[in-house]
C-alpha cells in the first residue's frame, strides 16, 4: 500500500508540475530570453552585441541605426543607402523634393578604450544643395568635410552614439524642374560606405 501511495503522490506532483509549466509558459520564455540576452552581453567582453540588440532601445521610428565594432584594431565597414533614412514627414506629396530631410545614427563599440575616426568612401552623386551636420551650428556641404567632426574616444564596453542629420535645402534661385527631378533621383539612390577605424 505504501508503494502505491508513493506512486500516486509522484504522479500527482508530475501532473501539477506540467499544469504549472503550461500556465506560466509565456512568462517563463520571456523572462528567460531577456535574462539570457542580458547576461550574454555582460559576460562576453570579447564580442560586441548584435546590431539588433542595441537597436531595441536606441532606434527611433524614422531613424536608421548602424553598429560598428572596432575591437582589436578592427576596421568596420557599412554601406548606407540614404533613401532608407528619409523622414517621411518631410516628403512632398510622398515624393523626394527640396526640403526633404533625414537622419541616421552610428553606434561605435570597443572592448577596450580607444580613439576612433569615421571615414566616408565610394560616395555616389548627391543633390547639389544637400547638407550634412551633427549640430546645426556646423553644417557642411560634403561628407568629406563632415568626417573631420567624426572622431573621438570610445570607452571599454560603453557604446557611443553619433546622430548624423542631412537636408536637401531649398534653392535660392529658380531652377528647372528637370534638375530637381534628377537631384531627387540622386538622393533616393545616393549611397556610400562608412568606415570606422580605431586609432
Amino acid at each position: 500500500m505504501k508503494k502505491k501511495n508513493y506512486y500516486l503522490l509522484f504522479i500527482l506532483i508530475f501532473i501539477i508540475g506540467i499544469i504549472f509549466i503550461f500556465l506560466f509558459k509565456n512568462n517563463i520564455n520571456v523572462d528567460f530570453q531577456e535574462d539570457f540576452l542580458f547576461f550574454k552581453w555582460l559576460g562576453n567582453s570579447q564580442k560586441a552585441p548584435s546590431n539588433e540588440f542595441y537597436s531595441i532601445g536606441l532606434q527611433s521610428e524614422n531613424e536608421k541605426t548602424y553598429f560598428f565594432n572596432v575591437s582589436y584594431q578592427n576596421i568596420d565597414f557599412k554601406k548606407i543607402g540614404l533613401g532608407e533614412t528619409i523622414d517621411v514627414e518631410t516628403l512632398a506629396n510622398g515624393k523626394v523634393a527640396p526640403g526633404t530631410k533625414g537622419k541616421f545614427e552610428i553606434i561605435i563599440y570597443s572592448n577596450k578604450d580607444c580613439y576612433y575616426q569615421v571615414y566616408f568612401q565610394k560616395e555616389m552623386k548627391k543633390p547639389e544643395n544637400m547638407i550634412f551636420y551633427i549640430t546645426k551650428e556646423n553644417k557642411v556641404q560634403t561628407l568629406e568635410k563632415l568626417q573631420e567632426q567624426l572622431k573621438g574616444r570610445v570607452e571599454t564596453n560603453i557604446p557611443k552614439k553619433v546622430t548624423i542629420f542631412w537636408e536637401w535645402e531649398f534653392e535660392n534661385g529658380i531652377r528647372e524642374n528637370e534638375q530637381d527631378t534628377e537631384d531627387g533621383k540622386n538622393l533616393e539612390n545616393y549611397c556610400f560606405d562608412i568606415m570606422v577605424e580605431p586609432m
